[in-house]
């Protein structure tokens, strides 16, 4: 029996992109940042053989990944950040500058 490539997260399970830098199609979430509007960026891996992407999607639709073979995780996450927030959205902070006087 043939299984489609997935990714398991918590009890959701999504579609996995094909990466040409491992046959494994079974990855491992190993970060998940809720982004915005049903945006998250995830790193997704391979722990045992130290591969990782990252990959945003929208809800259980991978809408962009990368093609790296990161060997830190951190570092994917780091890029997968920032392909995302150029998207144009406003991202607020919860601090607020300290008025003087």
């Amino acid at each position: 029996m043939k299984t489609e490539p997935s990714i398991h997260h918590s009890s959701n399970r999504f579609p996995c992109p094909s990466f040409r830098r491992t046959a494994n199609t079974h990855l491992k979430v190993i970060y998940s940042i809720a982004a915005d509007a049903g945006f998250w960026v995830d790193v997704i891996g391979d722990p045992d053989n130290g591969f990782y992407e990252w990959i945003i999607r929208e809800g259980d639709r991978v809408t962009e990944h990368s093609e790296e073979g990161y060997v830190i995780p951190s570092i994917a996450l780091r890029d997968g950040l920032e392909a995302y927030w150029p998207r144009g959205i406003k991202v607020e902070s919860p601090i607020q500058p300290v008025a003087k006087g």
